[in-house]
């Protein structure tokens, strides 16, 4: 080893110097969303400063009688209901997850979820311009009837009806 070697931080045994520092787990990690399906940093910040705003959220969320909550997540929820100062970024971020995992919607970007489902059904099957991947097709089975979708199951829904070309790349669920 040389004095280059030194410079760069490694060690004599040739390996990097690493500083190790402890992760606490909270918990809220395994249920937080990833990659699109993470919510607004905006509107997860106007929440976290908003204590009327979490525990009128986390309220409603309790309430909801077609939604059967996992018990750490009641928990967290009848807290949320409680609070009176502001949460954490964490916190906020992760009521959004379960407000985005709950709430049904029967219109999306000015679209009817039951003519959207309805379109996807009639042009499931694949044609020489277009057609369903297999898994996005056993959605399509499974979701053919209803007329309200969870967010996460809308944008399954935009995303099969833009494999399909029935709309196009730039129209959101939020529009």
């Amino acid at each position: 080893m040389d004095a280059r070697d030194r410079a760069c931080g490694f060690g004599k045994m040739g390996h990097a110097n690493r500083v190790i520092t402890p992760r606490f787990d909270t918990g809220l990690s395994s249920y937080l969303p990833t990659g699109d399906a993470v919510t607004d940093w905006q509107e997860i910040n106007d929440l976290k400063r908003n204590p009327q705003g979490v525990r009128a959220l986390a309220k409603r969320l309790l309430k909801l009688t077609y939604v059967d909550w996992r018990e750490e997540q009641a928990r967290f929820l009848k807290d949320m209901a409680r609070e009176k100062e502001e949460i954490t970024t964490r916190q906020a971020e992760y009521l959004t997850h379960l407000r985005d995992q709950t709430e049904l919607f029967s219109t999306a970007g000015g679209f009817s979820v039951a003519s959207l489902i309805g379109d996807c059904w009639r042009y499931r099957l694949p044609d020489r311009y277009r057609g369903l991947t297999d898994d996005n097709l056993e959605f399509v089975e499974r979701i053919r009837g209803k007329t309200v979708l969870t967010r996460p199951q809308l944008r399954r829904l935009f995303f099969c009806c833009r494999e399909l070309r029935l709309i196009e790349e730039y129209i959101d669920i939020a529009a």
